[in-house]
């Protein structure tokens, strides 16, 4: 018996709804996660040539000439590819430098991945740079951190090294009269890869007994901030740290005091001594961790000093 054409075709989409879709067969293979191959990140010179094989003692004068090899070859260059808009953005490897342009009397801004905090800045003295300082934007786990260098000179070829809560950046410097990179970002692989295979990087939440702040690393429950400044306002004066933890603080074992990263170096450190009862200057053990001094013990009046310039620090309740 023949059924109508519209029947028929009402007889076929039900069949349709009603069957359920077909099972992926045993064999199929799951989609192969991204890797940093996948990246396409150029090779430095030195990943492109095959490594020589070991042979007898070296000269020195060989050494030399291997050590400047290996430090151009761990040089990225900056690329047509790495622009977007003004900004140069280099994949970020831990083992390379990176080649910036800075020009006399211009700003280069240097900025750091989201979330980042610079803790110090190893640079030449402030008699090649105009100070440098840092700049933020954006809250909680979006601000980003921006230094900007100012090179006083063009014809300069010098290395700054940026240290941060993360990782270390190291800047392959090259000044000039007027050509200058105008920012200098990085892209990170492992946030690209985290993208492409569909996996969400957010950092677990610190527990509130466990929070640190990301400069000191002191505690926020151990921390204790009651103290005071006076004297003189030179460059190196302690200062807060970007997250608001006041310049000097202690955890009852050590005293913390926070400078300006870069200031130590460019402005010279400055000696601590410890205040007497009668005023006499008393040594004090303490050392230096990036932009922060660590002073053990607590005391009550402390006084950082360069030459005639005297910066007090005193504890205003136990």
């Amino acid at each position: 018996m023949r059924l109508p054409v519209p029947l028929l075709a009402v007889s076929l989409l039900a069949a349709c709804a009603t069957d359920a879709p077909p099972a992926p067969s045993a064999g199929a293979a799951p989609q192969r996660p991204y890797t940093l191959a996948d990246l396409h990140i150029p090779p430095t010179a030195m990943e492109r040539e095959p490594r020589e094989t070991a042979g007898p003692r070296p000269s020195r004068a060989q050494t030399r000439s291997w050590v400047g090899q290996a430090n151009e070859a761990a040089l990225d260059l900056p690329t047509l590819t790495c622009f977007k808009g003004k900004s140069c953005e280099y994949w970020y490897q831990p083992d390379l430098q990176y080649l910036v342009y800075m020009a006399e009397g211009n700003q280069t801004l240097v900025c750091l991945k989201p979330g980042e905090v610079v803790r110090d800045i190893v640079a030449p003295g402030a008699q090649v740079w105009i100070p440098h300082q840092p700049y933020s934007f954006g809250k909680g786990a979006q601000r980003t951190e921006c230094i900007a260098f100012m090179p006083r000179r063009a014809g300069l070829n010098q290395q700054i090294s940026l240290f941060t809560s993360e990782r270390k950046y190291d800047l392959n410097v090259e000044t000039h009269r007027q050509v200058h990179h105008v920012e200098v970002r990085w892209r990170y692989p492992e946030d690209y890869l985290a993208t492409l295979n569909g996996q969400v990087t957010v950092r677990p939440a610190a527990v509130e007994s466990d929070r640190r702040d990301r400069t000191t690393e002191l505690a926020y429950r151990d921390r204790r901030c009651t103290y005071a400044l006076d004297g003189d306002t030179p460059e190196w004066r302690p200062v807060p740290t970007p997250d608001g933890q006041p310049p000097v603080c202690d955890d009852g074992e050590v005293t913390v005091i926070n400078f300006t990263p870069g200031a130590l170096g460019a402005y010279g450190a400055p000696i601590l001594w410890r205040i007497g009862a009668d005023g006499t200057r008393i040594p004090v053990q303490y050392g230096r961790m990036n932009a922060t001094y660590r002073v053990a013990g607590i005391h009550d009046h402390l006084l950082l000093a360069i030459g005639a310039q005297e910066v007090h620090i005193r504890r205003t309740r136990p």
